[in-house]
């Protein structure tokens, strides 16, 4: 008996030990969000709650995952109890939740929007989700968030600092700082119920900002002795004038490189403020002496460049333009661009000694300076191009070609495809497009390689040893549409993903034709066919190919009806003017370049 009663007290204890081991703590987290101003409501769907829950994509209008509007800080707001350690996700071997917000655009909710977190860095996932770990003393969406800027005004300070159930902040040991600098405690700035620290502006407290980088700093300390810290940092520019001044004399959109190894930025920017060089140059802070000047023939042309100095020709450098103060893009005429979802994913083999991205000092994509890049010496110098009667042309898609994907391998498989007694490579494009594995109808810089075949240098020596055994290299080149990661597209569209506005000077609002992705280029503008120029001049000039293949060239059209196709096929004055004056240019560049066109229009127009 007295044996059974060991044994049941053994197991009770037992029971009791593992009862205390999964014994789960919650903490309750205020997401806030400010939608666009297009927004009828807002939601922050998520694995926590069956994304929304959602229907391909569509949410319901009284879903659980609907927030509520806080109407004088202008955000929405939901709090949502999360297991402490829970969650699905992981993130650098950390597990938590995975979650977005979601925008209805009509009343309906028919019109909708999905987006990352922009108050959250960490994004998982080919889809971008935003990423959130649930822990005690929790800091989250701090605010001024990493790399924004502040004008003028001292900008307002927010985080939702969460403990878990039974444990409470201590609100005098808590503090906030400036720069290093301990300024307040949490006490009188700290929302019991929402979690939520706010300071009105660092004056308030006593905090002094500088003029450009400047850092927001929170520790959190509970009544149980858990302490977390976190940091932003933000630039602060006291004022900061734009200088209005001529560009020089001959001065192209673009990069252009100074024998000197100094550089222009010149960028072509109507119905915009202000825009600055942000880079390795200058540690990615926004500094006034980095601000470009303004040459303003009108409303609808105008430039801002800079004249950078002071770089070494023995490195390369990343960079970005921060314009008005919250869009940060690449060049638009950039040869070379960092992608820091993608790049992880191309191997040193590929392109060997490829720059690093800038984690935590940006976002998007970035350009690449090369003060002193090497001129590539090509050796085919004896090579004849074939006769357009000669041509027996092999389509190549590189990634479905060599299981590398790569130009070297390519290289070595010149001599296979010689014995085909082919005379004509023709490409699917190889300039920078969304994503790394796609067969490059989906553009997103037009004159950047994709590095996901290899490096400039690999490419080129590809076309010299084609020319070597007579062949000719034809591109593959996509300028009727762009995707979203184009910075001519983000200069002037609705929002983070939205459609391009009625200023933007390359793009149509909504596609002219029935059969059009991304969006639909106007190649009636003036800037549309400056910029097209610029890409049929640069493949032939920078890597010596032989002609082009224009995808979808019969959506070059302005005058008809997208969702007629029959009319979209007619005869089109306008479109035949279109491709006469770019043949002629193309003309000017190379007499015999090839000039392919992918059309289908009325026998009449061919």
């Amino acid at each position: 008996m007295k044996h059974l009663s060991t044994i049941f007290c053994s197991l009770l204890l037992a029971t009791l030990i593992s009862s205390a081991v999964v014994a789960q703590d919650y903490v309750n987290v205020t997401f806030r969000y400010t939608p666009s101003a297009s927004a009828v409501r807002a939601f922050v769907p998520g694995e926590f709650n069956g994304w929304g829950p959602n229907s391909s994509g569509v949410i319901a209008n009284n879903a659980v995952s609907l927030m509520e509007e806080d109407v004088i800080t202008g955000f929405w707001y939901k709090v949502i109890r999360l297991e402490v350690g829970g969650g699905t996700s992981t993130n650098n071997g950390t597990t938590g939740y995975a979650y977005k917000f979601h925008e209805h655009l009509n009343t309906a909710g028919s019109n909708w929007t999905w987006l990352s977190d922009p108050l959250n860095d960490i994004t998982i996932g080919d889809n971008s989700d935003s990423f959130i770990e649930a822990k005690n003393a929790l800091i989250f969406q701090m605010q001024p968030d990493n790399g924004s800027v502040h004008e003028l005004n001292s900008p307002e300070f927010w985080a939702n600092v969460a403990v878990i159930e039974g444990d409470t902040l201590d609100l005098a040991a808590s503090q906030v700082y400036i720069n290093d600098t301990a300024i307040s405690s949490f006490e009188g700035y700290y929302n019991e119920a929402l979690q939520l620290l706010n300071v009105p502006s660092a004056g308030e407290v006593g905090g002094v900002l500088v003029n450009g980088s400047n850092e927001f700093k929170i520790k959190a300390v509970t009544k149980s002795g858990i302490t977390n810290v976190d940091s932003t940092q933000f630039s602060f520019i006291g004022e900061s004038q734009t200088a209005y001044e001529s560009r020089p004399d001959g001065l192209r959109d673009g990069i252009t490189y100074s024998a000197d190894g100094s550089v222009y930025f010149s960028l072509f920017a109507p119905y915009k403020s202000k825009v600055y060089a942000i880079g390795d140059f200058n540690d990615w802070t926004v500094d006034p002496s980095y601000v470009f000047k303004k040459d303003s023939l009108s409303a609808d042309s105008v430039w801002y460049w800079y004249h950078l100095t002071g770089l070494s020709t023995a490195q390369e450098y990343a960079f970005q333009y921060l314009v008005d103060n919250e869009l940060r893009i690449a060049d638009p005429y950039s040869e070379l661009v960092l992608d820091e979802s993608n790049d992880q994913y191309i191997s040193e083999a590929v392109f060997p000694n490829l720059l690093e991205y800038p984690s935590g000092k940006t976002n998007g994509l970035v350009s690449v300076l090369q003060p002193g890049k090497e001129a590539y010496e090509w050796e085919a110098n004896d090579y004849v191009r074939p006769e357009n009667d000669d041509l027996v042309i092999y389509e190549l898609l590189l990634r479905d070609f060599l299981a590398d994907h790569s130009y070297t391998t390519l290289i070595d498989t010149l001599d296979y495809l010689d014995s085909l007694n082919i005379t004509a490579i023709e490409l699917m494009p190889v300039n920078e497009f969304d994503g790394n594995e796609s067969w490059g109808y989906n553009p997103s810089l037009h004159m950047a390689l994709d590095k996901y075949y290899g490096s400039p240098t690999e490419f080129k020596r590809f076309v010299d040893e084609a020319h070597k055994r007579g062949i000719a290299v034809i591109l593959d080149v996509v300028l009727n549409h762009s995707f979203g990661q184009n910075p001519i597209v983000r200069l002037w569209n609705e929002g983070e993903y939205g459609n391009p506005t009625s200023q933007n000077p390359y793009f149509n609002v909504a596609a002219k034709h029935p059969y059009n992705v991304g969006y639909d280029m106007n190649h009636e503008s003036s800037a549309t066919k400056y910029y097209s120029k610029r890409v049929m001049e640069y493949w032939i000039e920078e890597y010596n190919i032989d002609g082009y293949r224009f995808d979808l060239s019969k959506g070059f059209t302005q005058t008809n009806n997208p969702n007629d196709v029959g009319a979209w096929g007619n005869y089109d004055a306008s479109r035949v003017a279109i491709w006469k004056e770019y043949y002629d240019y193309i003309r000017t560049i190379d007499e015999t370049a090839y000039v392919i066109l992918e059309h289908f229009a009325d026998n009449s127009e061919d």
